[in-house]
């Protein structure tokens, strides 16, 4: 089963233990996911486990947040986004890239 990768570009930091008080986020594509237990670490990235917001849904994503701490590297992690989307979404060595916010 092919996973899914949803990537936030934010230098905000938050993580709870719970669900019902986990962040919220809702991506440009309008899927909304709870931000859960950090699965891995990077230079300047993180990674989450992240459960949509709807319950019935069974699905599991990895969020990967990417500190952007000034405009160039954000702008930098837009542009491979943007890349990251133009792929194809069937490739069976990538991850689709669901939601950018």
């Amino acid at each position: 089963n092919r996973g899914s990768t949803i990537i936030s570009l934010t230098n905000l930091f938050q993580k709870s233990s719970s669900r019902r008080h986990q962040q919220l986020l809702t991506f440009d594509n309008g899927t909304q996911v709870f931000i859960g237990d950090q699965i891995a670490e990077g230079g300047f990235s993180y990674v989450f486990k992240a459960l949509p917001a709807i319950p019935s849904s069974t699905k599991c994503y990895a969020l990967k947040r990417i500190n952007c701490s000034d405009h160039d590297l954000l702008q930098s992690c837009r542009h491979e986004a943007g890349i990251h989307r133009s792929l194809p979404s069937h490739h069976p060595n990538l991850l689709e890239l669901l939601g950018l916010k």
